[in-house]
């Protein structure tokens, strides 16, 4: 009986041992869940380090590394060939794009070079000072409505010092990276745009831009802002097109993506264009790709919406 009672007592305490350290792991999880949270919400739109940092980039020299093959992504798809051959594909065309883009679109740094991973490793090596990096990375994010943090990753591009650990100074979230060249044009023009607006103007997050975009939401009255046809839902798009009476407020034109690529590549001052991130769309700039309006909804959208016009219409009578 004694040894009996001792041994309930032992069980109770490590029981009780266990208990404690496991409410601290979780409370140690649900910490850092809630920190990674604000930081990847809060650089869902704009994320810069520090205003130092952007000065570190207006000094080097902008290496754009070049996307590989993943030997271990190669190996899985082997058994596939078609979907080896589309991910080749999609990194021969991110490649060529984003050469292209940058040394046409980036004019933050004094130079631009093109330069392979293994050159990237090197100056990571060595710690240089004379480089910055921009990398198409996949980093955790959060979920669908970009309010709970996840083990999910997104797409961006990302700069950062070449040390070991990496330390990013800018990274561009705010919608969904993809191949296509209209994409990669917004988000090499966010970057520029966030560096800058951090060296000159101490813009570092999302609340800090809101009183530049309200300024320049009243331009958007001038402009014809482009609806990209592919960005689209099909069934809005035929809305549009059937009811000309339709009151938005603004000029809207539903276009190809070939026609907004050049209203964004000559920099128009007549254009503006939106896009669909989240559950949140904005009205961009085509001249700088600044932001000049913004319109939350209560749920994700994958693609622009009527709704977004409407809810966009109603806030500019507000205005009014």
């Amino acid at each position: 009986m004694l040894w009996e009672n001792s041994f309930n007592k032992i069980s109770f305490t490590v029981r009780k041992i266990r208990m404690k350290r496991f409410m601290k792991f979780i409370r140690i999880i649900s910490v850092s869940c809630i920190v990674l949270s604000s930081l990847v919400c809060r650089g869902q739109e704009y994320a810069v380090a520090n205003n130092a940092a952007a000065n570190e980039i207006k000094k080097t020299i902008l290496a754009v590394v070049i996307k590989e093959e993943d030997e271990k992504r190669t190996k899985e798809l082997k058994a596939f060939p078609d979907e080896l051959k589309e991910y080749r594909h999609r990194i021969s065309v991110y490649n060529q794009n984003i050469e292209t883009i940058v040394k046409r679109e980036w004019k933050y740094s004094p130079a631009v070079e093109i330069i392979s991973e293994a050159k990237a490793d090197d100056l990571r090596n060595i710690g240089s000072d004379d480089y910055s990096l921009l990398e198409y990375v996949s980093i955790l994010g959060p979920d669908a409505s970009g309010q709970n943090y996840t083990a999910s990753t997104i797409d961006v591009l990302r700069i950062s010092r070449p040390r070991k650990p990496k330390r990013f100074i800018a990274i561009s979230t705010f919608n969904k990276l993809s191949l296509d060249r209209v994409s990669l044009i917004l988000h090499v023009q966010q970057l520029g745009v966030q560096l800058e607006d951090c060296q000159e103007k101490s813009i570092r997050s999302w609340p800090d831009l809101k009183d530049q975009m309200e300024r320049k939401s009243s331009e958007l009255q001038n402009r014809t802002v482009y609806l990209c046809k592919d960005w689209m839902y099909d069934d809005d798009v035929k809305k549009l097109h059937e009811n000309e009476n339709l009151d938005l407020g603004l000029t809207y034109k539903v276009v190809e993506i070939e026609e907004l690529e050049r209203a964004i590549l000559a920099h128009d001052t007549s254009v503006a264009y939106v896009i669909s991130a989240g559950n949140r769309s904005f009205f961009v700039d085509a001249v700088d790709g600044r932001f000049m309006h913004n319109v939350n909804l209560r749920y994700v959208a994958s693609k622009i919406s009527l709704d977004v016009l409407e809810k966009a219409a109603k806030s500019f009578k507000k205005q009014k």
